[in-house]
């Protein structure tokens, strides 16, 4: 959780490393409550329930 509160998302992409041991990356809801918790929802694309309030980070896997 080295990311500075100050950063500003555009992106967010995930990839699974080959060696789970050697890179070791948080799960998506450890992610998406760090965002959250810090205030970097801006500037970053965002899943919405049906009432358009912001619930998640929108993440892509490669």
């Amino acid at each position: 959780m080295g990311i500075s509160t100050k950063y500003r998302l555009v992106a967010v992409t995930f990839t699974k490393p080959e060696v789970p041991a050697i890179l070791s990356i948080p799960d998506y809801e450890c992610f998406n409550k760090y965002v959250f918790d810090h205030g970097m929802t801006r500037g970053v694309l965002m899943v919405m329930n049906k009432n358009k309030k912001r619930i998640g980070v929108k993440v892509q896997s490669v």
